[in-house]
C-alpha cells in the first residue's frame, strides 16, 4: 500500500484526487490545505510520496519542494498545477521533483497519468532505497568485522558494534540486552542512536524489557530472527504501539549468543517501513554470527583470563576469526608490508598467502590512481589528532590483471602501528548497474535514431515522448512538444476519418493502421501512414497511444499517376477493340456479299480462308479483352460451382452431360474463374471430337486439394501436355489454355493436364493450403 501526502489549497480539488487515486488500486491518500501543516506531517509520521499544488498561499510548491529535499532527501515529490510556465517546470526539476504534471484534460487521464508517475517514483525511490541499505549494511558488516579482530573488551566492542550500527548501517537506534537465567527483565549492557525514551516508556509498560514483547520472545524462544512492522507481512509480528508512537516503521530481534551460556538480543530499529527484506536479514544473521564469535573468543572461563595465556589465546581466537569472517581481510605494517591475509583475501587476489604475507605492499593490488590517496590516508591514521576515511571505494587488481570493483574498510589496531583492513567484491554489482545505464541509453538511441515518427500521447493529445524523426518530420522542438497538448492538421476531409479509427480501438483489438492527410506547417498536404496501439488500464479505459507513423506522399503520388495511366490505357484498349470489331464486321459482311456475288471455287476457298482469318482476329480481341481484365479486381473467394455454371451459360452445351462433386468448395482466385471453366468447355468441344460427358470433381490426395476437370474425347498425345498451355499453339489461335494458366498462377494456383492419350482429356487444378476453404458436401449431377 502506497502512503501519499497530498497538498493543495483548493478543497474540491483535494477531494476528487483522493477519490481517483485511491480508485487506482494500493494507494492511501492523505490530504492537507496548508503547506506549513504538511511538514508537520511529514515530521510526525512515514509517507511513500508527495504530490503538491505550485500556486498555494504562505509557501509555493517550489518553497515546499525545497524544504522537504533538506529533510528528506529521497522522498518521492510530484508537482501537480494548473501553472504551465517552462520556467516553474525547470525550476522544479531543478530542485529535484521527481516528475511534473500539468492540471487539465480529462480528470479520468490527469489522476491515472498522476497515479502512474507516483507508481514508477516510489517504486524507483524503494528500489534506491533497497540498494543503499545493502551498500551500507555491507560496509557495516565490513566495519564490524575490523572491530572483531581489534576488539579486547567485551562492552567496549558492543559499545562499538552498535555505534557502527547506528553510524554505517543507517539504522535509527539499537540495543543488546542478556537473559539471565529465567529472570526478567534483559539486561540492557550496550546501546547506540536516539530512541526518544522508548525504553524507558516500555519498561514503565512492563513490554520491552521483557518477553512479553512477542518479537523479542520468539527470537530468544526459535534462535531465528524476528521481524516487527506496522503491517506485517507473512511469518513477520505486527510492531507494537509504543514503537509505533516513538517513529519507528520496522524492527528485528537477532539471537545472541553471549558465550557465557546465556541467550542475548540484537535489537535494531528503523524508521522505513520496508526495511529487513530477505537479503537485509542474511546480513544481519551473518553480523549476529560474527558477534557471537567475537564474544565468545572474549569471554573465556577464569583461567583463560590469565594474561600470559590470554595472550596466545586471544591471538587465537583473533586468527580464526580473522580467517573464517567470510570477507577478505589483511594485516598492514606501518611500512605498507603485508603482514597477514585471510583464505578470502587469497581468493579474491588469486596469490596464495606464502606469495603475499611479508612480499607485498598492500598498494600494488591497486590501480595507480588510487595509490596516491591510500597511502595518504594510511600516513594519516599513525598521526594522533588526525582522520581518515575509513570506508572508501577502489579499484583492485587480481593476478592475472583482471580489476575488481571493492568497498575498502581500514582501521588501525589499538596500541600498534599496524593496520586491519578488509574488501568486499562489488564488481558484479557495479557492472548490472552500468549495465542497465548502458542499455537503457542503447534502447533511447535507437528510438532516436528511427527514421520512422514514434511518439506517446494521452487520450487528451498531451506527449509523455517524441523521438528526433518526429520533431524534425513536425519542425518542433521536443521542450515545444513534450508534456503539451499537440494536435497536427488534419485534412479536412480527413477528420472524421481519424475520430472514427481511433473509436475502433478497442482492448479487444487494440492495434490499427490508417492513412490520412496532415497539413504541415508550410501549408503543404502530406501523405502519412500510421500504426497506432492503445494502452488501457483493467478497467478497459485508454491510458495512453502509442503510434508510429511514416510519410507516404511519394508513394500515393505514384499510385495516383499509375492508376491514371491504366485508365487511359484501358480507355484506348476499349476504344481501339471496338473500332477494329466494327472494322471486322464490315469486312466479314463483305465477304459474305463476295461469296453470294461469285461462287466460282476459285473466289470461294480464299474468302473462306479470309473469313477464318477474321473469326481469329476477333478471339483474339476477345482474349485481350479477358487479358486486360486480369488483376484489375481484387482475389477473392468465389464458389467454384456457380463460377462454372456462368462460364457454360454462354456456350451450347445441349449435347453433353455434367458430372459434378464439387460441393461448396470455394477457391481463392481471380474473378475471371468463370472464364477458366468456359475456356476448359469450348476446348473440349472445338478439339475433343466426340466429347459427350465432362466430370467436373474436387479430391482431397495426400498432396492436398486438387479441382479435377475430365472428359470422354480423344485426349492430349504425350508430347504435346505441356505445349497445349504455350501461347500460339494449337489449330486456332492458341488462347485458351494460356489465359486459363495466366488467371489461375495470379494466385498460385497450378493446372496441368495428365490424361491418357485417347481417354479424354484429365487436367488436375492443385490449390495451395489456404487457397481454399469449405468442405465437399455430396455430388451434383
Amino acid at each position: 500500500m502506497v502512503t501519499l501526502l497530498y497538498i493543495d489549497d483548493e478543497p474540491a480539488l483535494l477531494s476528487l484526487g483522493k477519490a481517483f487515486l485511491e480508485r487506482q488500486g494500493e494507494m492511501h491518500v492523505e490530504t492537507v490545505q496548508e503547506p506549513e501543516r504538511a511538514l508537520d506531517l511529514l515530521a510526525a509520521r512515514h509517507y511513500d510520496a508527495v504530490v503538491s499544488d505550485y500556486q498555494m498561499p504562505g509557501m509555493n510548491g517550489i518553497d515546499l519542494l525545497i524544504a522537504i529535499r533538506k529533510r528528506y532527501n529521497k522522498l518521492p515529490f510530484i508537482l501537480f498545477t494548473g501553472k504551465g510556465r517552462e520556467d516553474v517546470v525547470i525550476e522544479a526539476l531543478n530542485n529535484g521533483a521527481n516528475y511534473y504534471l500539468q492540471k487539465g484534460g480529462s480528470p479520468r487521464a490527469q489522476f491515472a497519468e498522476l497515479a502512474n508517475m507516483l507508481n514508477r517514483a516510489v517504486e524507483q525511490s524503494k528500489a534506491d532505497e533497497r540498494l543503499a541499505r545493502l551498500n551500507r549494511a555491507l560496509r557495516m558488516i565490513s566495519a564490524c568485522n575490523a572491530e572483531l579482530v581489534r576488539a579486547t573488551d567485551e562492552r567496549q566492542l558492543l559499545e562499538t558494534i552498535c555505534r557502527v550500527i547506528v553510524e554505517e548501517g543507517g539504522y535509527h537506534f539499537v540495543w543488546v540486552g542478556y537473559r539471565e537465567g529465567d529472570e526478567l527483565p534483559l539486561l540492557e549492557v550496550s546501546r547506540a542512536g536516539d530512541d526518544s525514551g522508548y525504553l524507558d516508556t516500555c519498561r514503565s509498560s512492563g513490554k520491552e524489557s521483557d518477553l512479553q514483547c512477542l518479537d523479542t520472545m520468539t527470537a530468544l524462544s526459535t534462535g531465528m530472527p524476528a521481524v516487527s512492522r506496522e503491517k506485517p507481512a507473512k511469518d513477520e509480528i505486527v510492531l507494537n504501539k509504543y514503537a509505533l508512537m516513538h517513529g519507528f516503521a520496522a524492527s528485528i530481534s537477532v539471537p545472541l549468543d553471549s558465550g557465557q551460556g546465556e541467550p542475548g538480543v540484537l535489537k535494531i530499529y528503523s524508521d522505513q517501513p520496508d526495511a529487513f527484506d530477505q537479503e537485509e536479514v542474511a546480513l544481519l544473521i551473518q553480523l549476529a554470527a560474527d558477534l557471537s564469535y567475537g564474544l565468545s573468543a572474549l569471554q573465556g572461563d577464569a583461567e583463560r583470563k590469565k594474561a600470559e595465556r590470554l595472550a596466545w589465546e586471544m591471538e587465537d581466537q583473533y586468527r580464526i576469526i580473522f580467517e573464517n569472517s567470510g570477507t577478505a581481510m589483511l594485516i598492514i605494517e606501518e611500512d605498507k608490508t603485508i603482514a597477514l591475509v585471510n583464505t578470502g583475501f587469497s581468493s579474491l587476489s588469486g596469490f596464495s598467502k606464502e606469495e603475499i604475507e611479508g612480499k607485498k605492499k598492500w598498494t600494488e593490488f591497486f590501480e595507480a590512481k588510487d595509490q596516491k590517496k591510500m597511502v595518504q590516508y594510511h600516513d594519516l591514521r599513525r598521526i594522533p589528532g588526525k582522520n581518515a576515511p575509513w570506508t572508501y571505494e577502489s579499484r583492485f587488481i587480481t593476478a592475472n590483471g583482471e580489476v575488481r570493483t571493492v568497498i575498502l574498510t581500514v582501521g588501525v589496531i589499538s596500541h600498534s602501528k599496524r593496520s586491519v583492513a578488509s574488501l568486499i567484491d562489488i564488481t558484479e554489482q557495479k557492472m548490472a548497474q552500468q549495465a542497465l545505464l548502458e542499455r537503457e541509453n542503447w534502447y533511447r538511441a535507437m528510438v532516436n535514431e528511427q527514421t520512422e515518427f514514434i511518439c506517446r500521447f494521452l487520450p487528451d493529445s498531451t506527449f509523455t515522448f517524441v523521438n528526433e524523426a518526429y520533431c524534425t518530420y513536425f519542425n518542433r522542438t521536443y521542450e515545444q512538444i513534450i508534456g503539451h497538448t499537440f494536435i497536427p492538421i488534419l485534412y479536412k476531409d480527413d477528420i472524421q476519418k481519424v475520430r472514427n479509427f481511433f473509436k475502433s480501438l478497442t482492448p479487444e483489438h487494440p492495434v490499427g493502421t490508417i492513412e490520412n492527410r496532415c497539413v504541415m506547417p508550410s501549408g503543404e498536404v502530406r501523405w502519412q501512414q500510421w500504426s497506432d496501439r492503445a494502452i488501457f488500464d483493467d478497467s478497459g479505459n485508454v491510458l495512453e497511444y502509442q503510434s508510429v507513423g511514416r510519410d507516404i506522399t511519394e508513394q500515393k503520388q505514384a499510385e495516383s499517376a499509375l492508376q491514371l495511366a491504366n485508365r487511359k490505357m484501358a480507355l484506348l484498349a476499349r476504344i481501339s477493340r471496338h473500332d477494329v470489331l466494327n472494322q471486322l464486321t464490315a469486312i466479314q459482311g463483305y465477304i459474305t456479299l463476295a461469296q453470294e456475288i461469285s461462287p466460282a471455287p476459285a473466289v470461294l476457298e480464299p474468302l473462306a480462308q479470309a473469313e477464318i482469318g477474321c473469326w481469329n482476329i476477333r478471339e483474339q480481341l476477345e482474349f485481350t479483352r479477358d487479358y486486360q481484365e486480369m488483376g484489375t479486381r481484387r482475389p477473392g473467394f468465389m464458389n467454384v460451382q456457380e463460377s462454372l455454371m456462368r462460364g457454360i451459360a454462354q456456350i451450347d452445351v445441349r449435347d453433353l452431360s455434367f458430372i459434378l462433386s464439387l460441393g461448396d468448395l470455394e477457391i481463392y482466385t481471380d474473378p475471371l474463374l468463370d472464364r477458366v471453366f468456359y475456356n476448359l468447355v469450348e476446348n473440349s468441344i472445338r478439339h475433343g471430337h466426340h466429347v459427350t460427358m465432362i466430370s467436373i470433381s474436387a479430391q482431397q490426395s495426400e498432396h492436398g486439394l486438387r479441382i479435377v476437370y475430365e472428359d470422354n474425347g480423344c485426349g492430349v498425345p504425350e508430347n504435346l501436355k505441356e505445349q497445349i498451355f504455350v501461347h500460339g499453339f494449337g489449330k486456332n489461335t492458341g488462347l485458351g489454355l494460356f489465359l486459363i494458366r495466366e488467371i489461375l498462377g495470379m494466385t498460385g494456383i497450378m493446372i496441368r493436364e495428365n490424361g491418357e492419350p485417347d481417354c479424354g482429356v484429365r487436367f488436375e487444378i492443385i490449390l495451395p493450403d489456404g487457397c481454399f476453404k469449405n468442405g465437399i458436401n455430396g455430388s451434383l449431377q
